[in-house]
C-alpha cells in the first residue's frame, strides 16, 4: 500500500515537472510532431530538386522554433528506409504563384496523364538556401499549405514586433 502511494506521488510530481518544462518551449520542438494547426503544418509533398530535374517525395514540416523563426524541415528516406536525412531551413516568404513544372518529370509510381497534371498545383518557400518548390495534388491542398505557412510567418513576425514594442516601452519607462 505504501509503495503504491509513493509511486502515485512520484508520477504526479513528474507530470508537474514535465508540464513546467514544456510550457517554456514551442509545442512542436518539445513534442516532435504537430498537435495544433496554428503551431505547425506537416505532410508529404513532392519536392523539385534545385536544378529542376528530379522530383522526390519528402516529409515536410513547417513550424516556429524557440527563436520565433519559421523553419521548414525536409525529411527523406534512403536505402529502403534504413537511413533518413533531415534538412532544416529558415523560411522568409511563400510564393503561391509558381508556374507549372514542365511535363516528363514524373516521380516513380505516379501516373503521367493530362488530367492528373492539370489538377496539380505548385508553390514555393523562400529559404536561406534559396527557393524550395513543392507540388500539391489539388488547388485546395496547395491553398491549405500556403495559408498555414503564411499564418506561421505572421505569428512569428507579430511575436517579434510585440517583443520590440515591449523593450521600447521598458526603455522609455526607465528614462
Amino acid at each position: 500500500m505504501a509503495a503504491a502511494l509513493r509511486g502515485a506521488t512520484a508520477l504526479r510530481l513528474r507530470e508537474q515537472r514535465e508540464a513546467r518544462s514544456k510550457a517554456a518551449v514551442a509545442p512542436f520542438e518539445k513534442a516532435g510532431s504537430c498537435g495544433a494547426d496554428i503551431w505547425c503544418k506537416e505532410g508529404t509533398l513532392l519536392k523539385r530538386s534545385r536544378k529542376g530535374g528530379a522530383l522526390r517525395w519528402k516529409r515536410v514540416s513547417v513550424y516556429i522554433n524557440k527563436r520565433t523563426q519559421v523553419i521548414v524541415k525536409l525529411k527523406s528516406k534512403h536505402i529502403g528506409g534504413a537511413f533518413s536525412k533531415k534538412k532544416r531551413s529558415v523560411v522568409y516568404s511563400v510564393h503561391d504563384d509558381m508556374p507549372a513544372w514542365p511535363p516528363g518529370h514524373e516521380p516513380c509510381g505516379m501516373p503521367d496523364s493530362a488530367t492528373a497534371a492539370s489538377e496539380k498545383r505548385h508553390f514555393g518557400l523562400r529559404t536561406a538556401q534559396g527557393l524550395v518548390e513543392f507540388e500539391c495534388e489539388s488547388r485546395m491542398h496547395k491553398q491549405e499549405w500556403v495559408e498555414s505557412v503564411k499564418n506561421l510567418l505572421r505569428q512569428a513576425a507579430g511575436g517579434t514586433a510585440q517583443l520590440e514594442h515591449s523593450f521600447e516601452s521598458l526603455r522609455l519607462s526607465a528614462s
